[in-house]
């Protein structure tokens, strides 16, 4: 695997080792290979390489987590990539999916919305299916395949020893369909022997946007001289004095009008010009005046097309020189990106505590995590627990159990409806980005004071009208809707309790088989609770309320024989299991609308029974079963450490099909 150190760009060789990688002037390669040492590379000022690596005896005699048992690195014959704990635990990430961005080659990783503590969507070579949504790899936690939301944002990094991503067919094939886009295996802590060692940790830090310049216009000012500038291009070197785009050309050596008369037009018309000499009316300005210019005198136009807007003279806003007038006084200053992005401080805690001797070993942990996003009344919280243990009882039997628990809270953007905003109203990044720094957050007076109300207090800025402008109407914002307002009172929250149970029993016999019985029970319980106002967004006039109640019940047994034998050049082993796997879902939810104190969550505040929720939909309820039982095997051959055979089987039965 080569990766360009710092970023997600990588490759792989082919079959001769060669590569091609286009890098940064200054950047530095990493070159791994399972079995050799990892080689860095300086590329300033080179194209090719002649790079050797060197063998790594000691890597060779690893042990990495594989399919239903465990194998050395030296016998592998599959695709694997292994990712140490410590590279995840290192990295400041509210999911264990986002650490994984850039430590494995061919693993890709994306967010739809950003949202703190939603688990990235992992992919493994690209596309492995038809259906884009069907094309995550499969995530094992501690042998058992996850099937409840979000499975790595509820566990700790700090409580990963290692991950391994199966990659090929090879790999994956006792994973059966399931593990056709790959697989992510995750092996958390266990104890150590040894003397008790405690350690804790702390990480602090701040949430905040990039520094990043797109070249963006963000203040009033410069947007107002930039829109003069285009009036009096269009005005001067238009066909005819106009800008229609079918009829644009540049008539730079012969212009319309003269230089004075086209800055005069241009300062006149400066919120009405619509593309024509002599018919006005509200252009992409939305009649927005966010200054008092002292002496300005605002007239009706006789010819108006759409909304009116008034032409200005005595005094303008923009100069005949192309510049803000000196003695304009700014009424207001607000604007989306200054009310709805923020710099939050982000916190985390651990613990942990893990020793033993050579019959007994434990590990235990506790964690906390606060992780609020950048953007306003979006934050992750995580209270996390694990303890584990496993004894040698006899010489021929080992037992163990891990336990883990975890408390998640999500507070989600409540204007969106799903994971992706979609329509402009529910999109913050559309109010931010797509809003010119003249539309102001909250209504305004003629004398820039907010405009107030008896019971809702300040009003903000959303219908047509609703700030003064001595221009004319200003125009309402995407569906009348102020995405401020709704995320300041909508809600949108989850909460997880989340308990996971492992328990083992390993018997070994007749010296070269060993048997492994393997328990888990995984208990999901998910409140949900949204509110929408009845100011402004989807539920308008109404509000509405919507809970949701989710029980999961996760059983997975394995039943595991295996042998490993040793003689002369030649190693044999084989794996020979059962599994079993029952997954319950019983969900409930329902809503109400007609609130009659707005913001108040209680039911009975709402009387609309029995209906929709606006915005949200009406009530359901469902029971789910699906049941999964299979038979797997697996055998491998080395002879000498040179040659290797490797086959693999599984078939499952699932009562998602029809009975045979």
């Amino acid at each position: 695997n080569i990766l360009e150190v710092g970023t997600t760009n990588g490759n792989i060789t082919d079959i001769d080792g060669n590569f091609s990688l286009t890098v940064a002037n200054d950047a530095v390669i990493t070159i791994t290979y399972i079995g050799y040492l990892n080689q860095t590379i300086q590329t300033a000022g080179k194209s090719n390489f002649n790079i050797i690596l060197m063998e790594d005896t000691q890597a060779l005699d690893e042990v990495v987590v594989i399919g239903y048992g465990t194998a050395k690195k030296k016998d592998l014959t599959g695709a694997i990539s292994a990712v140490d704990g410590s590279i995840v635990s290192s990295q400041s990430v509210s999911t264990v999916s986002r650490a994984l961005e850039g430590a494995v080659a061919g693993l890709q990783v994306s967010s739809v919305d950003g949202q703190p503590g939603m688990d990235m969507g992992i992919r493994v070579r690209g596309v492995g299916s038809a259906n884009l949504n069907s094309s995550a790899a499969l995530i094992v936690i501690d042998g058992v395949p996850a099937q409840s939301d979000n499975p790595l944002s509820s566990i700790n990094p700090n409580d990963i020893q290692s991950i391994t991503v199966l990659k090929d067919a090879a790999s994956t094939a006792l994973y059966g369909s399931r593990g056709a886009n790959g697989v992510v295996l995750v092996t958390t802590k266990r104890g150590k022997s040894g003397k008790t060692n405690i350690s804790f940790s702390a990480k602090a830090g701040f949430n905040s946007v990039g520094p990043f310049d797109l070249g963006k216009i963000d203040n009033s000012k410069d947007f107002y001289e930039f829109a003069w500038k285009s009036i009096y291009n269009s005005y001067r070197y238009g066909v005819n004095g106009t800008g229609q785009p079918q009829n644009w050309t540049t008539n730079v050596n012969n212009p319309n009008y003269s230089h004075e008369q086209a800055a005069e037009f241009a300062s006149q018309h400066l919120f009405n010009y619509i593309n024509k000499e002599s018919t006005f009316g509200t252009n992409r300005f939305g009649n927005y005046m966010a200054y008092r210019v002292p002496g300005a005198i605002y007239v009706d136009e006789a010819n108006v097309s759409g909304v009116p807007a008034k032409t200005m003279t005595g005094a303008y806003l923009v100069g005949t020189d192309g510049r803000l007038n000196p003695n304009a006084e700014m009424l207001y200053s607000d604007t989306f990106d200054k009310v709805l992005l923020d710099k939050n401080y982000r916190q985390e805690y651990n613990i942990s505590a893990n020793g033993g001797t050579d019959k007994v070993d434990y590990y235990v942990s506790l964690g906390y995590l606060s992780d609020p996003s950048y953007i306003s009344n979006s934050k992750f919280d995580r209270f996390s627990g694990r303890s584990t243990i496993n004894s040698q009882l006899f010489k021929w039997l080992k037992v163990g159990a891990n336990v883990g628990f975890s408390r998640t809270s999500t507070d989600k953007m409540g204007t969106t409806w799903g994971r992706n905003a979609g329509s402009n109203q529910g999109n913050v990044f559309r109010f931010i980005n797509g809003f010119a720094p003249i539309v102001p957050v909250y209504a305004y007076n003629e004398d820039g004071s907010y405009r107030t109300h008896s019971v809702d207090g300040t009003i903000y800025n959303s219908t047509a009208g609703s700030t003064y402008s001595p221009i004319g109407e200003t125009g309402a914002l995407y569906g009348s809707t102020n995405i401020a307002y709704a995320m300041e009172n909508d809600k949108w929250q989850d909460v997880a309790d989340m308990l996971t149970t492992r328990s083992y029993a390993e018997i070994s016999f007749l010296n070269d088989f060993k048997f492994l019985v393997n328990f888990s029970f995984d208990k999901n319980n998910i409140s949900q609770v949204r509110y929408a106002n009845s100011v402004t967004g989807a539920a308008k006039d109404q509000g509405g309320i919507y809970r949701r109640l989710t029980n999961q019940t996760i059983i997975n047994t394995q039943e595991i024989l295996t042998y490993n034998k040793d003689f002369d050049k030649h190693h044999v082993d084989a794996m020979a299991a059962h599994e079993f796997n029952d997954w319950r879902n019983e969900g409930i939810n329902w809503g109400s609308s007609y609130e009659l104190i707005p913001g108040f969550l209680g039911s009975g505040n709402f009387v609309g029974r029995y209906v929709n929720a606006r915005g949200f939909g009406g009530p359901g309820y469902g029971d789910d079963i699906e049941r999964m039982e299979s038979y797997l095997g697996r055998a491998n051959y080395i002879y000498d450490e040179k040659y290797y055979l490797s086959t693999s089987i599984r078939r499952d039965g699932s009562s998602k099909f029809k009975k045979n």
